[in-house]
């Protein structure tokens, strides 16, 4: 028997967090959902995290910095960045730093549903 995927959410923003829960949930998986980086950081089960959607322009940690922290921690997660401002040298090295996608905001429900899919099967 095959448990359900557990999707951890990064979002700073109150509704866009509270809408990316729901939709998550919709598709069938377990959602996570933290405020920042460093609430994620705090997570003592952050191993049982098949996916990450995380948004770039976080206050505090960003994205880039935390996809650095995880990965010292031994506790990479496969992830998706969303992002309303990044340019495409910044997406180049998320690429590079092992990022699935970097999507813009308004995000792409769609793409963003099967991205999450095709990570978690």
């Amino acid at each position: 028997m095959n448990s359900i995927p557990n999707i951890g959410i990064v979002e700073d923003n109150d509704s866009v967090r509270e809408s990316l829960q729901a939709l998550v949930k919709v598709w069938g998986y377990h959602a996570f959902a933290f405020s920042s980086a460093e609430e994620l950081l705090a997570c003592k089960d952050l191993d049982r995290l098949d996916c990450l959607i995380l948004d770039f322009n976080l206050p505090g940690i960003n994205a880039q910095e935390l996809i650095s922290e995880l990965d010292q921690l031994d506790q990479s997660v496969p992830t998706i960045v969303v992002s309303g401002t990044i340019d495409a040298a910044k997406s180049t090295q998320l690429h590079q730093s092992g990022v699935i996608a970097v999507l813009g905001k308004p995000i792409p429900g769609t793409e963003l549903m099967e991205l999450v899919k095709t990570t978690v099967s």
